[in-house]
Order: structure tokens, then C-alpha cells, then sequence
């Protein structure tokens, strides 16, 4: 997102992405976990569903315009992304590893 964008364009992509965080986190808790993935499945289902709830600000924040509003939604959009990352890492560390 570090390219100038309309914050109406901001708001679809945002909400697209929000969409798609929810699918996955609804995907993953349909998945039967080991008691080996158990809580890293729980941790990265927390995490992405915290990826979407800031999306879902950001496309808020954007619907309104707000410059201050976007800056701080942004900022936990990268505190989601991250705690995604670190999740999908503890899953490599279980010896998984992504397609």
C-alpha cells in the first residue's frame, strides 16, 4: 500500500482483503487440528481473524476519507500481517511447510 491510491479504491481492496481473511480463518477452524498443531492452529486463527478486523478498519477509515483514521488503520493492518507471519511460522517450525 505504499503507492498514492484513492481512498476509495483503499476501501475495496481493504474490504476484499478483509473478505478473504474471513474465509480463511472460517477454512481453518474447519480443520481438524493434532493435539502436535493444536494451539498453533488456535494462534493462527486469532491472528488472521485479527488481520481481517483491521482490514475491515482500514476500509472504514478510507470510506471516510480520514487521513489520521487510515495512518492508524494501516499501522494495525502491519501489527495483523506480522502476527499472521509469525503464526505460519510456528507451523514451519512443526516441520510444515508452504506450498
Amino acid at each position: 500500500m505504499g503507492a498514492q491510491v484513492s481512498p476509495a479504491t483503499l476501501q475495496g481492496l481493504a474490504t476484499r482483503l478483509a473478505a478473504a481473511f474471513g474465509v480463511a480463518a472460517t477454512s481453518l477452524a474447519a480443520l481438524e487440528s493434532s493435539a502436535a498443531t493444536d494451539q498453533a492452529q488456535i494462534v493462527l486463527t486469532s491472528a488472521i481473524l485479527h488481520a481481517r478486523d483491521a482490514y475491515r478498519a482500514l476500509a472504514s477509515a478510507a470510506a471516510e476519507a480520514s487521513s489520521p483514521g487510515m495512518a492508524v488503520a494501516r499501522a494495525h493492518v502491519y501489527e495483523a500481517e506480522t502476527s499472521v507471519d509469525n503464526a505460519l511460522e510456528s507451523f514451519a517450525l512443526l516441520g510444515y511447510e508452504q506450498s
